[in-house]
């Protein structure tokens, strides 16, 4: 969690209790081969992409991938406002509202 907010000193010092090496890789490459090791399926999105792409690209990731619970983690509220929101609407428009489904 450290790399991921830039406190790369922490993150160091975590890395070291785990007898690791901090990864000169992208923070998305670093995921993949976590992927890879433990044989779970992944996504990484961002408001970036904007919300169409954002959807498209979880929709494919749920057909192509058989999973049960979908876990989402993100940045915080206070250092990225806006990210409970941009989900909200990546899944309504990916998946259709909650009001929809009942």
């Amino acid at each position: 969690m450290h790399r991921v907010e830039g406190d790369l000193s922490n993150a160091r010092y975590w890395y070291r209790r785990a007898s690791k090496v901090l990864p000169d890789q992208t923070l998305a490459q670093e995921f993949r081969d976590l992927q890879q090791r433990v044989n779970s399926a992944w996504i990484h999105i961002d408001a970036e992409m904007g919300i169409p792409a954002a959807a498209a690209c979880m929709q494919e990731f749920v057909a192509q991938c058989p999973i049960a619970i979908l876990n989402m983690a993100g940045s915080r509220q206070s250092e990225e406002p806006q990210v409970g929101e941009f989900l909200s609407q990546v899944m309504d428009r990916a998946f259709g509202s909650s009001a929809d489904q009942n």
